[in-house]
């Protein structure tokens, strides 16, 4: 299943639509306004918030924690490394592999490919999730999320 949405983390608005592989509305992200670190919400477009997905400070590498229902359920924590970006990144579902750069990137379990991200046009970007993979579809969104604020985060301090 592909899902598309804006390279930009956010407008003025502070919100994005994430778009199915019909470029239907599936998902909205938004972002806490005036909140010490990053805190962001990803939620259904039928309703209902799904994940809160959230920095947490005061850390020697920037790490997000993503939260559903108040349990947590995902972290990404980015690694030290010199040249390409490295993450470590757990989940109820396991662990995640994360090969690539700051544009083109996959994510792996177990040695397969679980996602990919690819770039379309007009600052949007596409995700890919493996039709055989047995995530939520939303958790592996709010973990690439994670991933690119974090990327995002790092190209702004540069």
């Amino acid at each position: 299943m592909r899902y598309y949405f804006n390279r930009k983390n956010f407008s003025l608005k502070n919100s994005y639509m994430i778009l199915n592989g019909r470029k239907e509305n599936c998902y909205l992200v938004t972002e806490k306004f005036f909140s010490i670190g990053d805190k962001l919400f990803l939620s259904h477009i039928q309703g209902g918030q799904v994940y809160r997905i959230e920095e947490r400070l005061l850390q020697f590498l920037p790490e997000y924690r993503i939260y559903e229902n108040g349990e947590e359920v995902a972290k990404v924590k980015k690694r030290f490394s010199l040249f390409k970006p490295r993450f470590e990144i757990n989940s109820k579902y396991g662990s995640l592999t994360f090969a690539g750069d700051t544009n083109d990137y996959k994510l792996f379990r177990d040695g397969k490919i679980v996602a990919e991200t690819f770039l379309s046009t007009n600052n949007i970007y596409g995700v890919s999730i493996a039709d055989n993979v047995h995530i939520n579809h939303g958790l592996l969104l709010a973990v690439v999320i994670g991933v690119d604020q974090i990327l995002n985060n790092l190209e702004e301090v540069t």
